[in-house]
């Protein structure tokens, strides 16, 4: 059986790549389970009944869209500057 080793790091056996719950998510990208449900569809999470599962795959597709700087796309991460402050005119 061929290992698939992604560039995070992770290692998955290549014809069986399973899906990720949200626990292993959250553990794979050091955040807590409830980002990754706040971000599951931008991930492109699967819904099983209850339960969310994730391609390691597109999570990594997923984490190199996130990526700053050097693409114009992801400017919209960053936020945006801040207007200029008006004095009050005193009477």
């Amino acid at each position: 059986m061929q290992i698939k080793e992604y560039s995070a790091g992770w290692k998955v056996p290549e014809r069986t790549e399973r899906l990720l719950t949200v626990e292993e998510v959250a553990d794979l990208l050091s955040v807590a389970p409830s980002f990754v449900y706040r971000h599951s569809c931008e991930m492109g999470a699967f819904k099983l009944g209850s339960h969310l599962r994730f391609r390691p795959g597109r999570l990594e597709e997923w984490l190199e869209s996130t990526r700053l700087g050097g693409d114009p796309e992801n400017e919209c991460l960053r936020p945006p500057p801040m207007p200029p402050m008006r004095r009050r005119k005193r009477s």
